[in-house]
């Protein structure tokens, strides 16, 4: 038995009316909101000229006979209608937090530039663009909880210094007269809750390969609901307050690359780690990750439940947890990858790959022994220069590692 499709189409209104019911959500994979405000407007003229508007596609995901019907592509177009119902738009920068950023050393930003240094320029991130800024905003974030437009208007009163008026030119009739079409799929009866993710997020990563890209944080996000019950490996509660800030902005800590990385290491060596990478890590991090959901025996990277037994796992990473805490590292703003990594390859790899403990009696001493050798490697031209050259992270996953063993437990 195959997948069931429907096909259809709501009012405007009904499908805002569906969002603050929470009748049709947002998978914990959706990206961010992305569109610009211009593109908004160009969306809502479409729609009054009658001019066709790609359908909206949810899925049905039934779990435990739970069933929940998440928006598996058009939360842009969705959250655009919403913007319109309301006159407003996301200032973004108050999203990305640049604002609240107080750097006293803004001359340490990575800023990586096109120099020919005689080396080669493995995985730079310009080329990887791994940390990319990402504006932490979906249509939730204004609704909050509110099921009527009444509601969220006056929540929006309460943040006007966070969204910009905007004059959409619509009035009631406009969500009352105009359609937007649907694409329902149901899933077959006999088929397990990870199978159903696993085919709605290789679906959302082909429909995402068009249009506004897909990050490649936001791309992975989709990897890692192949499995929920290793969401929160990829991706825990403790890491997200952490973020790095780069010339292209401000985003979230990539826990997924240390993983990926450092089980490599574990499985081969720190001078074959990531070895056959190019210009491009991204297709490296998504072979991690496809390997650990499926818990293959991979030789690149190992077998996840032989590296992480699942009765030390959660004890290893409420130790990771608190030993970041112990550090001061939670909710903190790196503003160098280079002084990021010294941080975490050592900590990461002793505390949640082998289990072990750190001495934080004597943490001052550790503390500055990071800081020292970030600074020397940040005081050398060619490191700062090409930061994720295979040389320089190759080193600086060999020194995290050997000052973090000087103070083991």
């Amino acid at each position: 038995m195959t997948h069931k499709v429907h096909y259809g189409e709501y009012t405007l209104q009904h499908w805002i009316d569906l969002m603050l019911s929470e009748d049709i959500v947002m998978p914990g994979y959706q990206r961010s909101f992305v569109w610009e405000k211009d593109m908004v407007k160009k969306m809502i003229e479409n729609l009054k000229k009658d001019y066709f508007v790609p359908p909206i596609i949810i899925c049905q995901y039934v779990k435990d006979g739970r069933s929940q019907n998440f928006i598996l592509d058009g939360q842009q177009r969705l959250t655009s209608v919403l913007l319109s119902k309301l006159g407003v738009f996301p200032d973004k920068t108050k999203f990305t937090n640049l604002e609240e950023i107080k750097d006293e050393n803004d001359d340490d930003v990575d800023d990586i530039d096109d120099d020919d240094d005689g080396l080669e320029e493995v995985g730079t991130l310009d080329d990887d663009d791994t940390y990319k800024a990402i504006c932490d905003w979906q249509y939730k974030k204004m609704i909050e909880g509110q099921r009527t437009i009444e509601g969220v208007k006056k929540v929006l009163k309460s943040k006007k210094e966070w969204y910009l008026d905007v004059d959409y030119q619509v009035d009631e009739q406009f969500f009352k007269s105009h359609y937007l079409g649907f694409c329902y799929i149901q899933p077959k009866a006999d088929i397990q809750p990870n199978e159903q993710m696993e085919y709605y997020s290789t679906l959302f990563r082909n429909i995402n390969e068009q249009g506004v890209a897909l990050s490649p944080q936001e791309s992975r996000e989709s990897l890692y609901f192949m499995d929920e019950s290793k969401t929160q490996f990829f991706n825990p509660d403790f890491i997200k307050p952490i973020n790095i800030k780069t010339k292209k902005g401000v985003t979230h800590v990539d826990f997924a690359r240390y993983l990926a990385l450092l089980s490599d290491l574990k499985k081969n060596s720190v001078n074959r780690v990531a070895t056959g990478v190019k210009k491009d890590f991204e297709p490296y991090y998504e072979e991690y990750i496809d390997a650990v959901v499926r818990d293959l025996d991979s030789l690149k990277f190992g077998k996840f439940s032989s590296i992480f037994p699942s009765t030390e796992l959660s004890q290893r990473t409420e130790r990771l947890k608190q030993s970041i805490a112990d550090l001061s590292m939670r909710a903190k703003t790196y503003n160098s990858i280079i002084v990021l990594d010294v941080d975490f390859f050592g900590l990461v790899y002793h505390v949640l790959f082998e289990g072990r403990q750190i001495d934080m009696t004597r943490k001052a001493q550790l503390r500055a022994d990071l800081d020292n050798k970030a600074n020397k490697f940040k005081k050398s031209r060619k490191h700062s220069k090409n930061p994720a050259g295979l040389i320089y992270l190759r080193i600086r996953i060999k020194d995290s590692l050997s000052i973090y063993k000087k103070y083991l437990v």
